[in-house]
């Protein structure tokens, strides 16, 4: 289109009644305008109608509109067209709102009680093997006993409300003498109960390695918690014969992805 003349490419293309240039500026249809938007609206109200088919909030009466595209007319029109029976609540400078609120959750983070989980959250671990639960080709020799690997085990689902501050424990045993660390991998996954942390539907999210202290040909036990606080998970663990609080060689915290958060 270089060295194009704009005004004859505009009356020789499929809008040319459409789009016309006065001086300096481009006249748009109205019709044309509402069109372009209408894909992204429509998909807006697909995935409003879905969250609220959620039976946990399908008591919602009112429906607070956020964000810079939430200033569109076009937006708030169809919003309260198509939810006509709640309250359509549009705070003035929206397009700021969800900035203001950033600020006020940095200084005040207890404002937060509660987030919905985007995913289901899990560590990868062994049990032992089943064969009228497991899979035959995850099954494994450790240590004389015939385990499971790749097994995922769930600590938080996917669209469950968690307060903050939640603590989920689990334990992690040695299945080896003289184990120097145990370690694990943290898993995430779009599902809500997974099998294997090699379903197509699990990501890992990071691998936490514990160092244990004065290694033994005895099976030890580490106490791991995991805690829930503001957009991270903590985790801290100790070893359960000594109480001793263990290191962790790679990282303390665990970055959480939130599906909605309650205030």
């Amino acid at each position: 289109m270089l060295g194009e003349d704009l005004k004859a490419v505009i009356a020789s293309s499929p809008f040319g009644n459409e789009i016309s240039l006065r001086g300096d500026k481009m006249r748009i249809d109205a019709h044309l305008m509402i069109n372009l938007f209408k894909s992204t609206v429509d998909n807006i109200l697909s995935l409003m109608v879905g969250i609220l088919k959620d039976k946990k909030v399908q008591s919602v009466t009112q429906i607070l509109l956020v964000g810079g595209f939430s200033e569109c007319r076009l937006i708030q029109d169809a919003v309260i067209k198509k939810f006509c029976d709640k309250e359509i609540i549009i705070p003035e400078e929206a397009g700021l709102s969800v900035l203001k609120r950033c600020c006020l959750f940095g200084h005040r983070p207890d404002y937060v009680q509660s987030r919905v989980m985007r995913f289901t959250y899990g560590v990868g671990t062994t049990r032992i093997f089943d064969p009228t639960k497991h899979d035959e080709k995850y099954r494994t020799e450790i240590e004389g006993q015939i385990r499971c690997y790749k097994i995922f085990s769930k600590f938080v689902s996917k669209n469950e409300a968690v307060e903050a501050g939640k603590r989920v424990c689990n334990d992690f045993k040695t299945v080896r003498k003289m184990q120097k660390s145990v370690g694990f991998k943290v898993y995430v996954s779009t599902r809500e109960s997974p099998m294997y942390t090699d379903d197509e539907s699990c990501t890992q999210l990071c691998k936490i390695s514990l160092e244990l202290p004065d290694p033994s040909e005895e099976i030890r036990t580490v106490d791991v918690e995991f805690v829930f606080g503001n957009t991270e998970i903590s985790v801290s663990a100790k070893d359960r014969n000594s109480g001793k609080e263990i290191k962790n060689k790679t990282q303390s915290y665990i970055s959480v992805s939130l599906l909605r958060v309650f205030w």
